[in-house]
């Protein structure tokens, strides 16, 4: 199928509209989603391109195989909901909007006979299915190559449909309390003379603690941190080689790393998802201070320079100079991993240093400015400096 999508993609491209014998190819080979009881003009997307729908909209089809990501927004002001879904030839997934609760209806999963009639009523609403849009289809593989399967295993939210909310349902400490009382005792909330002070549970700033549903949670590694143990070996604190190395190891090798900072990437850029950014940051700031490991790894870390490289074609070209990103932590990140890599020996790592210089340069134009730790950062070696001079003795 990839070289009808590869057809596809250079059709569009020239502004032409594809064929019926490659469009009949491209329905046959790849997969639908059929989404019934949106409101019109809610949003629906799917990978790199998103539109507001009308009334007969009922789905998307010609949908490439591998994995691809779906979102909707049911009103202007609401939050996304999104999902992955990797699908195989003639996959059709089925989802019901509810517009009551304003939430997707758990996916049951059919069987033989319910799949040939999804199957039989997809042809018939032919019409009402929007095709894949395949002047995004690269862009879309540049920046999800890694996330297979058993990446959506690992880090899809264990709800129903794997759904990944934008602004996560939450509890208070107090109502979880409150629902696990013994039956037929008064609630917890009421106060009267026999209970005179409402239970409370608040945060140091004295907020209500909430408590995250955990079946909503995309359910990312957990980074290491600096321990006690790290500083005592005078390198960990430095060098994060150590840590990336374990974390390495729980994600179940390389591939499966890079699908995760792929997946964190992606749930932040399209899906909206904070914590993916969050996440995402903390990897970024991970990585790039691995000095030790960029030269016994520097296969992994080639491949982590062209994922971050396609990672920042999605910027605006003001990116590092706006008001609302200006100052943000990739500049300081991107100085520091490029000087790691300019440090390495050209004996054994020649070409990782060839593509550092490369990415460098590419990002430095379109972004103007410079990845130059010296001059990015003169105020914390002045202050070193003077430092070292209160301390040395007088010999005078």
């Amino acid at each position: 199928m990839q070289e009808d999508c590869r057809r596809a993609m250079q059709i569009v491209e020239e502004g032409r509209d594809i064929p019926q014998d490659l469009a009949k190819k491209l329905f046959e080979q790849g997969g639908c989603v059929v989404m019934q009881g949106l409101p019109k003009g809610a949003e629906f997307g799917i990978d790199c391109k998103s539109f507001h729908i009308g009334n007969k909209f009922m789905g998307a089809k010609m949908i490439p195989q591998g994995v691809h990501y779906i979102y909707v927004r049911h009103s202007k002001n609401a939050p996304r909901i999104s999902f992955f879904h990797n699908f195989h030839a003639g996959d059709i997934i089925h989802r019901m909007w509810n517009q009551e609760t304003e939430d997707f209806e758990e996916p049951h999963i059919p069987d033989e006979e319910q799949r040939y009639r999804l199957w039989l009523n997809v042809r018939n609403i032919d019409k009402n299915l929007g095709v894949y849009d395949f002047a995004t289809y690269h862009q879309w593989v540049t920046l999800s190559t890694y996330i297979s399967q058993n990446v959506l295993d690992r880090l899809n939210p264990e709800n129903q449909g794997s759904f990944i909310y934008a602004q996560v349902d939450a509890s208070t400490m107090e109502d979880l309390v409150d629902q696990s009382r013994p039956e037929g005792t008064q609630s917890y909330k009421i106060v009267d003379r026999q209970h005179p002070t409402r239970l409370r549970f608040a945060d140091d700033q004295g907020l209500p603690k909430m408590i995250e549903k955990p079946d909503m949670k995309v359910r990312f590694s957990e980074v290491p941190t600096v321990t006690y143990e790290d500083t005592q070996k005078k390198r960990s604190g430095i060098d994060a080689s150590d840590r990336f190395a374990r974390l390495l190891d729980h994600s179940e090798g390389d591939r499966s790393f890079l699908g995760e900072f792929q997946y964190a990437f992606l749930t932040f850029l399209i899906g909206e998802v904070y914590e993916g950014y969050e996440h995402w940051k903390k990897l970024v700031h991970l990585v790039c201070g691995c000095q030790k490991m960029m030269e016994s790894r520097s296969d992994l870390f080639s491949t982590l320079l062209a994922t971050i490289h396609f990672q920042l074609k999605t910027a605006e070209d003001d990116f590092f100079s706006n008001e609302l990103s200006k100052g943000n932590f990739l500049l300081c990140t991107l100085s520091n991993l490029f000087a790691n890599i300019d440090d390495l020996p050209d004996s054994t790592c020649l070409d990782l240093k060839r593509r550092a210089k490369k990415f460098k340069k590419i990002t430095e134009d379109r972004f103007e400015l410079k990845f130059d730790i010296e001059e990015e950062f003169p105020t914390i070696v002045e202050i070193r400096e003077v430092a070292l001079k209160l301390i040395e003795p007088d010999i005078d």
